[in-house]
């Protein structure tokens, strides 16, 4: 019994110390941790900060708390952290070797987020990949197609390539040509196609809408059509476009040409 008191008292007196400061230490650490991540919410939350990036550097400023809690921690207990620095720092290397593309990605990934090309519901292109953004992941970044399918794009295929975003301005200016017959009234035309630019398409009065004869065909003269319209609403103006002008040239008698096929006998055939 003798003995193990002995013993008991000789850990205390070399190590107990250091244990209750290595308790403490590790408390004061995790309460270092809530209150860093409580505040770098907030301070998150404020600054509209895409809720991917905010996590990320939460984590990553978790990690490097708690890395410099455990080394102090085994500081306070007096054991030599330089091996375990040197293989740390040996082992981080190789994975890094083994890991570069997922680093090159989550790297491109915090650079997407802090530097916002675009956001979730956005209609993009990139390269090939047109659609609307989903969602923006530290490694990826999700693009809806048209006709609804999901593309996952590698963060640094789309860093250093060149972005198209389609709703990043308030505004966009659709143009259109549309032909219509040498007999009919220039000035009725161009009056018809802004009518129906203001009254059905939903076009803004400022820059104001414009119709003017760009090109002359062999049986036609095509006229371009330039109006602006909000960016949310760019395709269903644009889609209606077709339709109204149709119904709007029936309505003004304005012949739409096309060609004409007049058989003069049975050997001979004339087309206009």
């Amino acid at each position: 019994m003798d003995d193990i008191k002995n013993a008991i008292l000789g850990f205390l007196e070399n190590f107990g110390t250091r244990v209750l400061e290595s308790i403490l230490v590790l408390l004061l650490g995790i309460l270092i941790l809530r209150i860093a991540g409580k505040i770098l919410r907030a301070v998150f939350h404020r600054t509209k900060t895409e809720s991917a990036a905010a996590s990320f550097i939460i984590s990553l400023v978790r990690a490097t708390i708690s890395l410099f809690m455990f080394f102090f921690i085994l500081k306070i207990m007096g054991i030599d952290t330089t091996g375990i620095i040197s293989i740390a720092a040996a082992t981080g290397i190789a994975v890094g070797f083994a890991l570069q593309d997922s680093l090159s990605n989550i790297a491109s990934g915090v650079i997407l987020l802090f530097t916002k090309p675009f956001k979730e519901s956005d209609h993009v292109k990139i390269n090939s990949t047109e659609g609307k953004i989903a969602k923006v992941n530290i490694t990826t970044t999700e693009i809806v197609t048209a006709d609804n399918v999901l593309i996952v794009v590698p963060n640094k295929q789309i860093i250093g390539t060149e972005i198209i975003n389609y709703s990043k301005r308030r505004t966009r200016r659709i143009s259109i040509t549309i032909p219509a017959s040498y007999e009919a009234d220039v000035d009725s035309v161009k009056k018809t196609l802004i009518d129906v630019a203001i009254n059905e398409l939903n076009a803004l009065p400022s820059p104001e809408p414009s119709a003017y004869p760009s090109a002359f065909a062999s049986s036609s003269v095509s006229y371009t059509l330039k109006f602006w319209v909000e960016t949310d609403i760019y395709w269903d103006s644009y889609n209606k476009i077709h339709t109204e002008v149709l119904k709007a040239f029936k309505s003004h008698c304005i012949e739409i040409p096309y060609d004409k096929i007049t058989v003069l006998s049975g050997k001979e055939v004339h087309i206009d």
